[in-house]
């Protein structure tokens, strides 16, 4: 009896298990999370104003930038519903993280652009130190994603028909944090958003020198590769750096040194000309 009764226990809650699988939330990593933000794509369409959201599982604190980063979406539930429902429109893409600077509350935040580098007003770097405090208005955005129901546990399709829980994770293309981060205008220099297929840089913004001089030119760091999103796979793309001539001609010499060493030995085991004495 107590047998078929833990039988039947068990049974249940392998039940309430798969149950609860189904309808699992994502897990994105805020700003003030410990080790850093999540790096997150977000793919629109404008046009029935879905989205829909992955986890990349990386964070901006660890993410260096110097490794090919690959991810197929085919498989996944949430991206083939906003597919289908995106039909033949045209879909616009960003990938975003977003974390605390130790001080004075301020935020790195790093972004898809192909917009160009520089102060001026139009440029990536045009923002502000006191804009960076604005980027904390993503967090709200990210609690709200992993508020909502999802069919996975590291993406979200959101339907934003302005009566429903979800909407507040629709990320739509005029988001905007503050006055500097915005995706339709160019006053601030940050777009990020983009048609889908186009091979997008990838930059990140840091407070420059005294954090209270919020009138002061955020720092850019600009990564080494591309973010791509092809059909339903995500990539990040390194180039391949040419060594420096300096570098390429000293080990060219490394190389021919040792041809000659190889060389001698043969003529001295084989008693030729040449042989050492």
């Amino acid at each position: 009896m107590k047998t078929k009764l833990t039988l039947k226990l068990l049974v249940g809650a392998v039940a309430l298990t798969a149950a609860g699988s189904v309808f699992a939330n994502t897990s994105l990593k805020d700003g003030n999370a410990t080790g850093g933000g999540s790096l997150f794509l977000n793919v629109v369409d404008t046009t029935n104003s879905t989205s829909f959201v992955f986890d990349t599982g990386l964070t901006l604190s660890s993410f260096t930038g110097n490794s090919p980063l690959t991810y197929n979406l085919s498989t996944d539930a949430n991206w083939n519903s906003f597919l289908t429902g995106a039909g033949s429109d045209a879909l616009q893409y960003n990938v975003v993280g977003v974390t605390t600077n130790a001080a004075g509350g301020q935020y790195n935040v790093a972004f898809t652009s192909n917009a160009a580098t520089g102060t001026s007003v139009g440029k990536v770097g045009s923002t502000s130190n006191g804009t960076l405090q604005s980027v904390a208005n993503l967090n709200p955005f990210i609690a709200a994603i992993n508020a909502s129901t999802s069919s996975t546990s590291n993406s979200l399709y959101v339907q934003d028909t302005g009566a429903n829980a979800n909407d507040a994770a629709y990320f739509g293309n005029n988001y905007s944090i503050g006055g500097g981060f915005t995706t339709t205008t160019t006053t601030s220099g940050i777009k990020d958003i983009y048609a889908a297929g186009t091979a997008t840089k990838f930059y990140e913004l840091s407070p420059n020198g005294d954090i209270n001089n919020i009138s002061a030119k955020a720092l850019v760091t600009a990564f080494a590769g591309t973010w791509n999103l092809v059909g339903s796979t995500l990539s990040y793309t390194v180039s391949s750096v040419p060594l420096p001539d300096s570098l390429g001609l000293l080990l060219g010499g490394v190389a021919l040194m040792g041809l000659i060493a190889r060389r001698g030995k043969s003529n001295d085991a084989a008693g030729l000309p040449g042989a050492a004495a």
